[in-house]
């Protein structure tokens, strides 16, 4: 929808898209689930112990009794067998995104114009991922925004000018569709069917997945300014581009744990088989969050050699963000919180990529009608041969950074396989994490259970790539538009 605001001056448009989309989704069917009459009899040997009741609150009771299925536990000396039984579910997937834009023109005089431009992005998907027990299928919400405007000016026949300011927004989220469910570490069972602790369809395990919550917000501002000039038969182009980038990124991986037991005995006993979890170092944070800018220039000449022979000469330089300079602040903080210690340092941080010139040529001729049959193949000005060569670097991007930000000497993995009094303090720790204060549910470690020689090396090179092209288009001489093959 547009029409004028200000009649031959200002003109508005605007559009919005409602797009939804609605399934059933079917999960795995778990066999080893405690029935009815097994949780009862579970809640009454042995209840009150942390780990039972992590199971008895978040896996609900068979659907369905299986003959014959039991699980020994033996409590004070006293054997119990507890009565199995199937489950299954399935989940209402559920897509929900609107999309809009407007768009504002408006015409100062014959050399001047200024407009603005608005897209907008909001969309939430529901229900996907696990889906057996209940409660842990993901949520996952997305929000765009962004908004650029623009002054486009013609100072003379020849000397063009457009001035652009653009910004985007993106907050992102993905959660358990049950919010208790980050309230337990990743438990798995394997007599009882509990597996995988990573987030999948195929996942049984109780507690969210390690991967989740997973939270991500973009903030990104950018400047650009390019000047048209035309000379005889040169066509003179030339800009920059600065764009500032901020992001404040948590993805911590198993921050609140993971633990494995093979048989039920062993969760009523409390004796994992492994475990696993990740908090920062004493200085660090669990929110990585980054503030770069980056730096473009260009310089372009199209040169209409002949009526038939054009060339395209140009240069660009990159200077892009350092996504690892947020890292400085943080490791300085670390290291003082360790005293020091040289084992804690990372190192020289990688410093800004400035080397990177990107070099484009190319040409355009238009053939005239060959000879003979071949004049057929070409036609009358309806052939042309291009080629040209080109550099270009990758964009910068962040999540290399947040891959070194997730290990150490940024953040402590703490791992313990099958130990009885180890085992039984980690799971305790990680169970009661989830009624204390983050920074106070890190899980104690060794100073020797560090693994120091291992890091993440790091660099701040982008990578390039070299494009060459040689191909001849031909216009089809019954069409009437713009197509070639």
């Amino acid at each position: 929808m547009g029409g004028p605001v200000i009649h031959d001056k200002t003109f508005f448009f605007v559009s919005g898209q409602r797009w939804t989309d609605r399934r059933l989704g079917s999960g795995v069917v778990i066999r080893g689930v405690p029935t009815d009459e097994g949780r009862s009899l579970l809640r009454s040997i042995a209840g009150t112990r942390p780990t039972v009741q992590a199971l008895l609150d978040f896996l609900p009771p068979a659907q369905q009794a299986v003959p014959g299925l039991t699980a020994p536990v033996v409590v004070v000396g006293n054997r119990f067998d507890i009565p199995l039984g199937t489950l299954s579910g399935s989940s209402n997937i559920s897509f929900d995104d609107w999309q809009w834009s407007g768009r504002i023109d408006h015409r100062f005089n014959d050399r001047h114009s200024f407009g603005v431009r608005y897209l907008g992005d909001d969309q939430t998907n529901s229900g996907g991922g696990q889906v057996t027990p209940p409660g842990l299928s993901t949520i996952v919400s997305r929000s765009t925004h962004s908004l650029s405007p623009f002054l486009t000016s013609s100072f003379s026949a020849r000397l063009f000018n457009e001035l652009r300011l653009s910004y985007s927004r993106r907050p992102s989220n993905s959660d358990g569709l049950d919010p208790r469910s980050k309230q337990i570490p990743s438990i798995e069972v394997n007599e009882l069917g509990l597996i995988g602790a990573a987030n999948s369809a195929t996942r049984t395990a109780i507690g969210l997945n390690i991967q989740s919550p997973i939270t991500r917000f973009w903030n990104n501002y950018q400047v650009q300014d390019t000047v048209a000039l035309v000379r005889g038969p040169h066509v003179l182009k030339f800009g920059i581009d600065v764009r500032n980038e901020r992001a404040s990124d948590f993805a911590l991986v198993r921050s609140r744990g993971s633990l494995v037991y093979n048989t039920l005995q062993d969760l009523v006993n409390d004796t994992a088989n492994s475990g696993s979890i990740v908090s920062p170092l004493r200085g660090g944070q669990r929110v990585q969050h980054y503030n770069y800018t980056e730096y473009f220039a260009f310089f372009q000449d199209e040169w209409r050699f002949r009526p038939r022979l054009s060339f395209t000469m140009g240069l660009r330089y990159e200077a892009p963000g350092n996504v690892f300079s947020s890292f400085e602040v943080l490791r300085q903080s670390i290291l003082s919180a360790a005293g020091g210690d040289p084992r804690y340092d990372y190192g020289g941080l990688p410093s800004r990529d400035l080397n990177n010139w990107a070099p484009r040529v190319g040409f355009n001729y238009r053939m005239n009608r060959l000879p003979g049959a071949l004049g057929r193949l070409t036609g009358d000005d309806q052939s042309v041969i291009r080629g040209g060569y080109a550099r270009t670097y990758d964009h910068s991007y962040y999540q290399p950074a947040g891959q070194v930000g997730n290990s150490f000497p940024f953040v402590k993995v703490f791992n313990l396989t099958r130990n009885a009094e180890l085992a039984r303090n980690h799971s305790q720790r990680s169970l009661d994490a989830s009624h204390r204060r983050p920074e106070h549910a890190r899980p104690h470690c060794c100073l020797t259970r560090l693994p120091f020689p291992i890091r993440r090396a790091i660099c701040s090179s982008i990578r390039t790539s070299t494009r060459r092209r040689l191909g001849a288009d031909r216009r089809l001489p019954w069409d009437e538009g713009d197509g070639t093959v």
